[in-house]
């Protein structure tokens, strides 16, 4: 079997094998590994993210679920959308795995929203002054749920049609 060192060295490369090479690319949020290392039996528990990381995903998750409700989408369709799994999207929006970087832009597209509401930061308007009553009134209506929006929207294309046949 080798020297007890080269056997330790061996348990350690199986650990970060088996830390880094699953098949997201990515750590899961929680991992629990158990080997052998010089005949003894050792449980590994591993959770690389921060108490910051966790409260900023399990946040994000519950926007992503809001969201996704809030379009009419089921977790299924979505994780088709991004091509993920269905288990994937329900991690997500539970908060126990991250979205990798590469797909919040996708994401925020299939949710119909931007990148800065899918991440929660606010933004601030690039104008001085109050904003227009009209500008006020459509931001207030990109954040009703999509059913309310498409409601607005008819009434809307109704009164201008009404409006323009006069």
């Amino acid at each position: 079997m080798g020297t007890p060192t080269a056997q330790a060295e061996k348990g350690y490369e199986l650990l970060l094998c088996a830390l880094f090479n699953n098949n997201s690319g990515i750590v899961n949020s929680y991992c629990k590994y158990r080997m052998y290392l010089m005949d003894r039996l050792f449980d590994f528990e591993i959770d690389p993210m921060t108490q910051d990381e966790k409260a900023f995903f399990k946040a994000m998750g519950a926007r992503i679920a809001e969201l996704r409700r809030g379009s009419t989408i089921t977790q299924v369709q979505l994780a088709e959308m991004m091509e993920v799994s269905q288990q994937t999207v329900a991690a997500w929006e539970g908060g126990r795995r991250g979205v990798p970087v590469s797909l919040v832009p996708t994401l925020a597209r299939a949710l119909g929203c931007t990148v800065e509401t899918l991440v929660g930061e606010k933004t601030s308007p690039t104008k001085r002054g109050p904003a227009p009553k009209l500008q006020q009134q459509i931001e207030r209506i990109t954040q009703l749920p999509k059913p309310k929006q498409r409601f607005v929207m008819e009434m809307l294309d109704t009164v201008l049609a009404q409006a323009s046949s006069r």
